[in-house]
């Protein structure tokens, strides 16, 4: 081995030890940041102190904070985001509902509320329903601008609250200000009574800006029953 090859071996030794130390010195900074991100999601410092509740309205916060059953001082990089959320969306009116951690000691809820859009009269009072068909619960008085609804069994499906939701939008407003209450039998066999001892038979949630148009045309003619469940083809009695 020449003397020029000896010091470029010797050379490219030391470069090779030198690279080395460097890669484990980088690899234990590496380590120790690790280990102090560590230390620090599980320090005191960052423990939950607050839970907050955003977007509750109908639902008493209590009940909520209840649910999400997260204690104060627990660590906040622990708590299980997805278990709270299930146990929140578990609640009555809740339709949604979203968790997060916000740094450094808060567990913020956000949840989306169901909205009474029906009302069905049962012992008591009356039972709450969402656009979905979903129970919400009870109350003792028809709660202001909630359409009631009798219906046939005393308890609808989801699909026969749907379909009388439907018919409350697609009825001008003009004249829903005039309903007294919606009954059913089936999604395809709604009515509803109006003042002055008027009854609309509206049948099922088809057609229904069709159905409006003619009921407007119609109610201009006195009779005590307005048929459009063919809007092509009115009848009135």
């Amino acid at each position: 081995m020449t003397s020029d090859t000896a010091a470029r071996f010797t050379a490219r030794s030391r470069h090779e030890r030198s690279g080395r130390r460097s890669a484990g010195v980088l690899l234990l900074s590496l380590l120790a940041l690790v280990a102090a991100a560590v230390g620090l999601a599980w320090s005191p410092m960052l423990d939950v102190e607050q839970v907050e509740v955003l977007g509750s309205r109908r639902l008493p916060t209590a009940q909520v904070l209840a649910a999400v059953s997260v204690d104060r001082g627990a660590p906040l990089v622990a708590v299980d985001l997805t278990a709270v959320r299930r146990r929140v969306e578990a609640l009555p009116y809740v339709k949604s509902a979203e968790v997060r951690r916000h740094w450094p000691d808060r567990v913020v809820v956000e949840i989306v509320e169901r909205v009474p859009a029906l009302a069905v009269p049962v012992d008591g009072g009356v039972a709450l329903y969402d656009s979905d068909g979903v129970r919400l619960g009870g109350a003792v008085t028809l709660p202001r601008g909630v359409p009631l609804l009798r219906v046939a069994g005393g308890r609808p499906d989801a699909d026969l609250v749907k379909a009388v939701v439907a018919i409350v939008g697609s009825i001008p407003d003009s004249v829903r200000a005039q309903v007294l209450g919606y009954s059913a039998t089936s999604p395809e066999d709604v009515t509803f009574a109006l003042t002055g001892n008027r009854e609309v038979v509206w049948g099922s949630p088809d057609s229904g800006t069709d159905k409006a148009k003619v009921l407007l045309a119609l109610l201009r003619r006195p009779a005590t029953r307005y048929d459009v469940r063919a809007p092509a083809a009115p009848a009135v009695r």
